[in-house]
C-alpha cells in the first residue's frame, strides 16, 4: 500500500519522526515499554504508507522488543530507528 506522497508530505513525516525520538528516548528512560510498543506499531504503519520500508522493519522490531520489555534490544532498536530516520531518502 504505497501511495504517492508529495515531497513536502514526506519531509514533514521525517521531521515529525525526528521530533518524536526525544519522546521515545524519554519513554525508554522511564521504562515505559507500552508507549514504545504503541509508537513502534504506529510508525510501522505510517512508514509503510510513505514507502519507507526500512523504517517499517525497524519499527516492527521496536514494537516486538518493547512488548517483551527487553530493555537491551529496545535500546538498540531505538538507536537503529534514529539512524534509519537520518538515512531516509525523499
Amino acid at each position: 500500500m504505497n501511495f504517492q506522497m508529495s515531497k513536502e508530505s514526506r519531509m514533514n513525516y521525517i521531521a515529525r519522526r525526528k521530533e518524536e525520538l526525544a519522546n521515545l528516548t524519554a519513554a525508554l528512560l522511564n521504562s515505559d515499554f507500552r508507549a514504545l510498543e504503541v509508537a513502534g506499531h504506529q510508525i510501522k504503519g505510517s512508514a509503510r504508507s510513505y514507502g519507507f520500508d526500512s523504517l517499517t522493519t525497524i519499527a516492527n522490531d521496536l514494537e516486538i522488543f518493547a512488548r517483551a520489555k527487553n530493555a537491551e534490544m529496545t535500546t538498540a532498536t531505538l538507536k537503529a530507528l534514529e539512524a534509519g530516520i537520518d538515512k531516509l531518502q525523499l
